[in-house]
């Protein structure tokens, strides 16, 4: 081992003295940032719960409208043939056709959210925190 002047101990000091006030700068800037993300975690995580709140509300409304499209097929189906549509037969189409518009947009909206969740899911999943 060769024995290392002053100078070369100095030298040593004062990068290390420069990372230690860059790794300061840069921890001064991560805790303030921190409470930010707390609160954006905090409020992704409603987002989140309300999300499969509104899967459940979704699927509840897709068997009920699935339910009445199958009973006006058994209704149409009684009457064995071409037969005119009587008018509560075209009033429930007519209700249903709003019905299935309003869930075609549901759907639309709800899978854009499925997606950005599993987007940015994916994304912090491959992030290499803590050497993982």
């Amino acid at each position: 081992m060769t024995t290392a002047t002053v100078s070369e101990l100095q030298f040593d000091h004062k990068h290390w003295l420069r990372d230690i006030e860059r790794w300061s700068f840069y921890l001064d800037a991560w805790q303030k940032q921190i409470h930010d993300m707390k609160r954006e975690y905090r409020r992704l995580l409603k987002m989140v719960e309300q999300y499969a709140d509104d899967l459940e509300e979704f699927h509840d409304s897709v068997e009920s409208h699935r339910t009445r499209l199958v009973a006006d097929e058994r209704a149409m189906v009684k009457h064995h043939g071409p037969v005119e549509v009587d008018t509560e037969l075209e009033k429930s189409h007519e209700t249903n056709t709003a019905q299935h518009e309003e869930l075609f947009k549901t759907h639309e909206r709800l899978k854009q959210i499925q997606n950005t969740l599993s987007m940015g899911l994916a994304v912090m999943k491959h992030e290499p925190f803590r050497g993982e």
